[in-house]
């Protein structure tokens, strides 16, 4: 067996073990923060979080479909150890991801803000900590776009360490969201909204920290067409699964409300 062959199964192994290790150790961090946030906000605050956000996350279909192509292509100009081409690839992807937050914004200031105000079954006295919900849950949400084309990088680049690390700090930042719940006398409601934005905002801004040691993520402003279309026609593969998938799992809790 060659070195770097060797070399290879030898990340493949790391980067399997790094990945099992997040994927437990956040499960295990779901299992006890989802029980303190019922028992802290209650059924019904708690259902009312659950359809606001969700109905937020029905937003960003397009997103699941750009974030496999990003990957994509990403990976294959690592392969083709083309820098200015791999660059060139990056501006693109942030060009794209940046539109589909935009659209994302409008779409959630007007129609979506529109639906949780008028649609939704949402009593009068919890309609100002819904509407505090709601803006907070969009601005995680434009953010979370924004950062896709970081958080491929890292995982085109194979560094599932550094991918597990943040991954485990968010979770553990959420571990901290019950000890203020826990704690606080004030909206316990408007408590968890803010907190998940800032978590938010605290770990795309270390994305973006971390990766600025890969040369592609220093962006420069240029757009090119050809790129764009085949960078879109591959995500299109992708959206119907991701419309279905987003469908199933929001859409029932926007029927049941």
């Amino acid at each position: 067996m060659s070195t770097q062959t060797s070399d290879s199964n030898k990340r493949i192994v790391q980067n399997t073990v790094f990945l099992y290790m997040r994927m437990l150790l956040l499960l295990t961090i779901s299992l006890f923060t989802s029980r303190v946030v019922f028992r802290e906000l209650g059924a019904s605050d708690f259902g009312l979080y659950n359809v606001v956000a969700g109905f937020v996350m029905m937003l960003t279909f397009l997103n699941g479909a750009m974030s496999n192509a990003t990957q994509r292509f990403l990976s294959f100009e690592l392969v083709k150890k083309d820098a200015i081409a791999l660059r060139d690839v990056f501006c693109q992807i942030q060009i794209l991801h940046a539109g589909i937050a935009i659209i994302v914004l409008i779409l959630g200031e007007t129609i979506g803000l529109w639906f949780v105000n008028n649609v939704l079954n949402i009593g009068e006295d919890r309609l100002f900590a819904a509407n505090i919900v709601y803006q907070c849950s969009l601005l995680s949400t434009v953010l979370s776009i924004i950062s896709v084309p970081y958080n491929s990088v890292i995982i085109a680049h194979e560094n599932m360490k550094l991918f597990a690390q943040i991954g485990l700090l968010e979770g553990c930042l959420k571990l901290a969201i019950c000890f203020f719940l826990f704690i606080s006398s004030f909206d316990k409601l408007i408590i968890y909204g803010i907190s998940l934005a800032i978590i938010s905002i605290i770990i795309q801004l270390l994305y973006f920290k971390v990766c600025r040691k890969y040369e592609e993520t220093f962006f420069y402003f240029s757009i090119n067409k050809k790129k764009l279309k085949e960078i879109g026609l591959f995500a299109l593969w992708s959206l119907c699964g991701s419309i279905s998938t987003l469908a199933n799992m929001q859409g029932i809790n926007i029927l049941i409300n």
